[in-house]
């Protein structure tokens, strides 16, 4: 089992601690909770329960491309208008300038 970008919350000798990163490669359901092995701050590993996790939804990549390219495309458009406004007024113009 592979967690990220959740955070987890898990039970170490007593102690409450709270992660946002925490890489899980073994899993023992037991009840209501699982023993895992938790890395954190990609030093040391340690056993713990895990009491809750709260996963965060992500906007999917999809979304993500799309919203940047309409957005890089506005900005193209308003860089073109400020410097070139030539390009948009070619009907506009008059034959001489």
């Amino acid at each position: 089992m592979f967690f990220t970008a959740a955070k987890i919350r898990f039970l170490h000798q007593k102690n409450f601690i709270s992660t946002n990163y925490a890489f899980s490669n073994e899993k023992k359901p037991m009840e209501r909770f699982w023993y895992t092995k938790v890395q954190i701050n990609q030093r040391q590993i340690i056993n713990c329960k895990i009491m809750a996790i709260e996963k965060r939804n992500k906007p999917s990549k999809l979304v993500i491309v799309v919203i940047s390219v309409l957005v890089l495309m506005i900005i193209i458009y308003f860089i073109l208008g400020m410097f070139l406004p030539d390009l948009f007024q070619f009907q506009n113009t008059p034959a001489g300038r």
